[in-house]
């Protein structure tokens, strides 16, 4: 039978400890630069693409009447209804406007009473933000296996943990590399963040200041909650298995798999007429749209479940740590 944590020696001065260590250890080597380099690499990129991005709208709303004397954040203000072609991403907007091959020409032909979703998103929000950061939601349980693979397959490959052991106990050192894993994850997402919204707001002006920094703190926010069951999953892998490489490809499938072969199967029985869109509910990548969507209650529906999902991946993991020879 495993211990309980509450006679297993579970100690919060234990589990930060082991998280900073960890914060510090991934800063340094393996997976955590790689983690680094790959989002300050596509934080640049981004900001680079946008920038030529901004430059077409400009082209695009002087045929609308604006010229080179009316500023960036006008021009782009003025072309965001034609900005739905570009959430792909986003089921609620697509939903809204399933045509994406012909985005809405006015303005008005968005309504907040018939499409919620791209009014909250375009119209009332950044936009490019808005599409940028839907992105990355999709993207979040790739990264996630990314960052959160090897926190603690490696040290069960070389028989680390063994002297860690000697020292604290196995919850200590399942949930402090979780915590440490998640710490380095919001520093690195903040780092991000900071770096397009300034780009947008400092380089291109193309949004007003405030505006900008507290939608991008929203999203970043909606990002990390979706990360976290997913993070949970990849501990529950890795603490499964031994080695780095291993780790990873598991990681990837566990985080990945079920919700290609819903998607598969929703795709399949679409076939017949049938309609499983509640399918995809089932996993944490199904909460994706509520977490930034128009609803506030639903908002706070996807929060909590994010939270449960975490909390159910976590215990299962520890489950299973905690009966396995180190």
């Amino acid at each position: 039978m495993s211990p309980s944590l509450s006679n297993a020696g579970f100690r919060l001065s234990h589990i930060w400890l082991i998280a900073k260590t960890y914060v510090r250890f991934s800063l340094r080597t393996g997976a955590g630069i790689v983690f680094l380099f790959l989002l300050f690499v596509s934080a640049i990129m981004t900001a680079g693409v946008l920038g030529k991005f901004l430059v077409l709208m400009a082209e695009t709303v002087g045929e609308l009447g604006l010229g080179p004397n009316n500023t960036t954040a006008e021009r782009l203000d003025s072309a965001k209804h034609l900005y739905t072609n570009l959430l792909i991403f986003n089921t609620q907007v697509r939903t809204e406007f399933p045509d994406f091959t012909k985005p809405p020409i006015f303005a008005s032909s968005i309504s907040a009473v018939k499409h919620p979703a791209t009014t909250h998103l375009i119209m009332k929000h950044p936009a490019l933000l808005s599409i940028l950061y839907s992105m990355f939601l999709v993207l979040a349980p790739i990264s996630a296996c990314l960052v959160g693979f090897s926190q603690t397959a490696v040290d069960i490959g070389n028989k680390g943990l063994r002297y860690i052991l000697l020292r604290t106990e196995r919850p200590n050192i399942y949930f402090g590399r979780f915590l440490g894993t998640l710490l380095y994850v919001v520093v690195s997402m903040l780092g991000v963040m900071v770096v397009i919204c300034g780009y947008l707001h400092l380089v291109m002006h193309a949004y007003p200041g405030l505006e900008i920094w507290s939608w991008g703190l929203q999203l970043v926010f909606a990002v990390l909650l979706l990360m976290l069951p997913y993070l949970a999953i990849c501990s529950w892998v890795s603490g499964q298995l031994s080695g780095g490489f291993t780790s990873l490809v598991a990681c990837f499938a566990a985080c990945g798999g079920p919700a290609l072969l819903l998607l598969y199967i929703q795709s399949y029985v679409k076939k017949f007429g049938v309609e499983l869109d509640w399918l995809l509910y089932l996993l944490p990548i199904g909460w994706k749209d509520d977490l930034i969507g128009p609803n506030l209650s639903h908002r706070i529906i996807a929060m909590l479940m994010m939270l449960l999902f975490t909390a159910l991946f976590l215990a299962l993991g520890y489950r299973q740590f905690a009966r396995r020879d180190l």
